[in-house]
């Protein structure tokens, strides 16, 4: 069984983490939601922080991208923002904090090694076709 990165498993306690978070945030303003998404919010939470923590454990590489965009789409709306400050001081809190979460998260899946430049620049690799 091949290794898994330690960034992708300190990713993945940080998304776990995260998922308290929203979930706390989600509890927090349960009143102020419509009736649509009371329902099904926190399974999808669940379902969804739970795949990218399975995939991010077992070191699948492109979920950084699926994350990476995630965190674009959800805080690159001028409509997110609004909302949050309409909230009053303690949503903010929670929302600027999840973004630094998310930030951190990125930042530590962006720096893992490519396998592929890892491997050309070991002194026990000799190169292609050099046996």
């Amino acid at each position: 069984m091949p290794t898994v990165h330690p960034n992708y498993i300190k990713a993945s306690k940080i998304v776990l983490l995260q998922l308290v978070i929203a979930l706390v945030n989600f509890f927090l303003y349960y009143n102020d939601m419509h009736a649509r998404h009371k329902n099904y919010a926190p399974i999808a939470m669940i379902v969804v922080f739970g795949i990218v923590i399975y995939l991010l454990r077992i070191g699948i590489n492109w979920v950084k991208y699926f994350f990476l965009v995630g965190f674009a789409f959800v805080n690159g709306k001028p409509a997110n923002w609004a909302a949050m400050f309409t909230h009053g001081p303690l949503k903010i809190i929670w929302a600027i904090t999840g973004m630094c979460i998310s930030i951190w998260v990125l930042w530590l899946l962006f720096t893992i090694p490519n396998q592929q430049a890892s491997n050309k620049k070991s002194p026990d690799y000799p190169g292609p076709g050099i046996v």
